[in-house]
């Protein structure tokens, strides 16, 4: 079983990659004339676009827990360090 696969595929395969949604699209819509097709890829890049804005908001929200995380951590600690010098004084 031969796995290996054609260069010219390969090149046509980067070609496609590099190329923006619109020109995608356009080209989907070029080859195939069945707007149904046109429709399922014009959905497929704008739930692409979709998931990329989600994962940038995941980061930016991951980033925002990773600080309010720290903040807390050293509120809490400055608590404790306050209530052990008025347990030692005995205020």
């Amino acid at each position: 079983m031969d796995n290996q696969v054609d260069g010219r595929l390969l090149k046509d395969a980067e070609e496609l990659i590099n190329r923006s949604d619109k020109e995608i699209l356009a080209l989907s819509m070029g080859v195939n004339p069945l707007k149904k097709d046109n429709y399922q890829m014009a959905m497929a890049l704008r739930l692409k676009n979709s998931l990329f804005d989600l994962k940038q908001e995941i980061n930016g929200l991951k980033n925002s827990l990773n600080i309010s995380s720290w903040i807390m951590g050293i509120m809490t600690f400055f608590i404790l360090v306050l209530t052990g010098v008025i347990v030692w004084k005995g205020l």
